[in-house]
């Protein structure tokens, strides 16, 4: 009886803890600006699927793991919106970005990748060689992502190669820079062209050596040109 007795204490304890309703996990935004509050879709305690996200800033779309992706538009408290394609919580794909200068409304639409804007073009890659003679090889490297320069290095078995003549340089924007051998204060998308003379390796004749490229992607530039 003494042992009947518990169990049913125990299960008038229990029972209405169990009827109570339970409280779902909350589902974060892991974007900073815009985790204050969220309501949509959810997964495994993360935005996933279509949302509307409040913080400083408010983004209204598609949420994957907690980011923004997908189709989105996200507006600035500052009063700027941008309207398109995310992935990660960053400005990736097609989309509007609308602004106000001077008192007056501004559009800008293309491209962005990473955050930037890159152009009314897509470009499936960074960078592109056009045209590459009497060259071994030519590697690009981008330093950083903030920067609109363009330095080319020479070089030989390894290393710099300083037996140069004839050297012209050509580009469609910003200018030669007097620092380093490139440019400064470029556009992009970057064409440039680098021409000059080298001795073959052997020493027993003359190399005379073309490369022209486009670059798409903004950034300081390094490019390694191999003879």
């Amino acid at each position: 009886m003494k042992k009947l007795f518990c169990t049913l204490f125990t299960l008038l304890w229990i029972l209405p803890a169990i009827a109570q309703p339970q409280t779902p996990p909350p589902c974060r935004v892991l974007l900073p600006s815009i985790a204050e509050r969220y309501e949509g879709e959810c997964k495994k305690g993360l935005a996933h699927g279509e949302g509307f996200a409040l913080g400083r800033d408010t983004y209204r779309g598609e949420f994957v793991r907690g980011f923004p992706e997908g189709h989105g538009v996200y507006a600035w408290s500052t009063g700027e919106v941008y309207d398109g394609e995310w992935i990660e919580g960053r400005r990736d794909g097609f989309g509007t970005f609308s602004y106000r200068v001077n008192n007056a409304d501004s559009i800008i639409t293309g491209y962005w990748k990473e955050d930037r804007y890159v152009g009314t073009e897509y470009h499936k890659y960074e960078y592109k060689v056009l045209d590459s003679r009497d060259i071994d090889d030519t590697r690009f490297l981008r330093m950083d992502h903030s920067g609109d320069q363009v330095r080319i290095r020479f070089y030989r078995s390894g290393v710099e190669n300083s037996n140069l003549t004839n050297l012209l340089l050509w580009g469609d924007s910003g200018y030669q820079s007097s620092a380093f051998t490139g440019f400064e204060s470029i556009t992009f998308p970057f064409t440039g062209q680098v021409t000059y003379e080298t001795s073959n390796k052997i020493g027993t004749g003359t190399l005379i050596c073309k490369l022209m490229f486009v670059i798409y992607e903004p950034g300081s530039w390094e490019i390694e040109v191999q003879n």
